[in-house]
Parts: structure tokens; sequence; C-alpha cells
């Protein structure tokens, strides 16, 4: 009787593994290479692209600063608060709410000249219940020493281009700086938001979920 030959238990994977078959075999994955990566979407810039920033010299720090403090509140842009008070002062000048009365300042106009002692001028006159207010006079001090002028304050605001081209042209048939245009434009809206006439209702943008913590 013949003894029966044993089988090896190998053999198998012996054929699988061994050179000359063609055939090759990955390694088993793990758990991480299971796990999606994360891919970075750039950003979208096309809004920045079509708004570009403007610079407008001449506009009080104290008037940017309660933009940016308003801004802060509402949870928004400072450009878009910017924008909003922009295009309403030129509704109002539109609609006759806000006519606009320069004063003669040297070679150019101004909207804001100097107080005569008495009270503040302004460029605009009262209507609508809106308008200037009397402000009692304030002694006259001295320039402090490295202290800057208002002309050499320049501010940025990303403004859609018909906007600014608006106030660029309305500053050109008033002989006034587009900066005060601005200034006027700003303090309007701000005082017509204090006072409800203008009101700003912010809205929540799309939130995309993500993995990955970013830095604030």
């Amino acid at each position: 009787m013949t003894q029966a030959q044993r089988r090896d238990p190998f053999a198998n994977l012996k054929q699988e593994t061994a050179p000359g078959w063609g055939e090759t075999h990955s390694p088993a994955r793990t758990m991480l290479d299971q796990i999606p990566v994360v891919t970075h979407k750039r950003r979208d810039r096309k809004w920045e692209q079509q708004n570009r920033s403007h610079s407008y010299r001449g506009v009080p720090p104290d008037v940017h600063e309660q933009v940016v403090d308003l801004a802060s509140s509402l949870q928004v842009n400072v450009d878009e608060v910017a924008q909003v008070f922009v295009s309403y002062g030129l509704s109002c000048i539109e609609c006759g709410l806000l006519p606009i009365v320069a004063h003669p300042n040297a070679q150019r106009m101004t909207l804001f000249p100097p107080s005569d002692g008495r009270k503040q001028k302004t460029g605009w006159d009262k209507t609508n219940g809106w308008g200037t207010e009397t402000r009692k006079p304030v002694a006259k001090k001295g320039p402090r020493k490295n202290e800057k002028s208002l002309w050499e304050n320049i501010v940025s605001y990303r403004l859609s281009t018909d906007v600014h081209q608006n106030v660029k042209e309305l500053a050109e048939e008033n002989y006034v700086p587009s900066g005060e245009i601005i200034t006027l434009f700003l303090k309007h809206g701000l005082e017509s938001f204090r006072s409800g006439t203008l009101q700003l209702n912010p809205q929540p943008k799309a939130v995309k979920m993500t993995l990955l913590e970013t830095s604030t």
C-alpha cells in the first residue's frame, strides 16, 4: 500500500506569491486608509473682484470707528455697512431729502466749513426732521505735536463700482472731495439708524461644515 502524500496547507499561498505568475496583491487597507481625506477648496473671491476697495481721504476716525462698532454689533462686514449708508445717502440725495450746500474753502469747496463761533455750519439743510444741530463754541487749541491732520486720514471701503462712481460724480458736481461725500453719508446713515429711520436687518449666511479647526 502506498503511503498517501501529505497535503501542503501553504500550497495555494505559495502559488499566489510565487514569481512568474504575473499577479500582484496590494497590502491590506488599514482603518486610516479608509478615512476620507479633507480637501481644501479655494475661497470664492468673486464678490471681492466685483467690489474692489476704494480709498477716501479726510473721513474722521471717530466716524469710521462708529461704523466699525455698528458692523461688529450686527456681526456683518464693515464694507457692507458702508455700502448701505452710502447707497442710502445717494437715494436721499435723489429724493431731495438730503440737499448738499457746499461752502467756499480756498480754491475748493467744503461741506464742513469752520465754525463762526455761534454754531457749526454744515453742508446740508434741515429737511424732514433731520439736519444741522447747534453746538456750543469750543475754544480753539493749537495743533498737538505729531498730530495728524484730518486730510491725512484715509479709510478704505469695498463699495460696488456704480456706488463709487456716483460718489465721485457727486463730488465733482459740488467741487468737494469724495471723502467729504463719504463722511456726509456715513454720518447721515448713523444718525438715521439711531433714530429708527433706517433699519438694518442682517441675514445669516450659509455655513459649510468642516473637520478642521480654523484659527480666529
